[in-house]
Order: structure tokens, then C-alpha cells, then sequence
């Protein structure tokens, strides 16, 4: 089952980002001062794609014996057309996002947030479905 990522942002009061989680993926929630429109959209595309080759542990199963390192790295410049990038590990997990996209609080609360659950969920085999376009 492919699950899908969702980002929503939210005015009022400072809050750390947290994530909610639904049936069929989850809701990454930031206050808007550490996400911008642009980034929440670049945020929910890469953790949907990579929610391919990771699944929450069944019902049941022990949560995994180490957590994995998980990193975001805001850099001031990117290759041209690049917003973020994932070097996704079983080891170690990194974004690389251009840093006009989320803040340095926002970036290191949610990489901790991540990281907190990481022991729940495990690697799965990647499965790509292409289909044909609509005429």
C-alpha cells in the first residue's frame, strides 16, 4: 500500500513541528515561520516517495533495535533546478533541501522527531508502478 505524505502549515503562536499519523500515511505539521508554501510541497513529494521503501512495523512486531541517524542539511546554495536531495540508507537518512525552504529550528526538530520514531518502521522492497498516460 503506497502511503502519502502531507504537509500542513499553520499561523499562531510558535509550536515545534510534529507529525500525525493516518491510515494512509501521515501529516507533517510546521508552524509557518519554519516552512514555506514552496517547501511544505517540496517536503510532502520527497516523503511520499520515499515512503516506498519504508513501511510502519507490522502490529505486533518489536520496534527496531537501533535508530537510525537522521539528518536534514539546509545548504545555502543548490545545483540548479534542485530543491532537495535524499540519500536514503537502512543506516542513515540525509535531505539536502535549499535552505530558503524550511528553517534551522524547523530542520532540527523534525530530523529529531524522525529520528524518535525511526524504530518503527522498517525497509521494505521498492516497488515502481509506471502507468500509461491519460489521451
Amino acid at each position: 500500500m503506497q502511503l502519502f505524505m502531507r504537509v500542513e502549515r499553520r499561523e499562531g503562536e510558535y509550536f515545534e513541528p510534529y507529525i500525525n499519523d493516518h491510515d494512509d500515511g501521515c501529516t507533517f505539521v510546521f508552524h509557518d515561520d519554519d516552512i514555506t508554501e514552496e517547501g511544505a510541497e517540496y517536503w510532502a513529494q520527497v516523503t511520499s516517495e520515499q515512503a516506498l521503501r519504508w513501511a510502519p512495523r507490522p502490529p505486533g512486531k518489536a520496534r527496531g533495535e537501533t535508530r537510525i541517524p537522521i539528518r536534514i542539511d539546509l545548504k545555502a546554495r543548490m545545483e540548479e533546478g534542485v530543491f532537495i536531495l535524499l540519500d536514503d540508507y537502512p543506516h542513515a537518512i540525509t535531505y539536502t533541501m535549499d535552505a530558503r525552504l524550511m528553517s534551522e529550528r524547523g530542520a532540527a526538530s523534525i530530523a529529531r522527531t524522525l529520528e524518535d520514531r525511526s524504530q518503527d518502521w522498517e525497509r521494505v522492497p521498492a516497488r515502481y508502478v509506471i502507468r500509461a498516460k491519460a489521451v
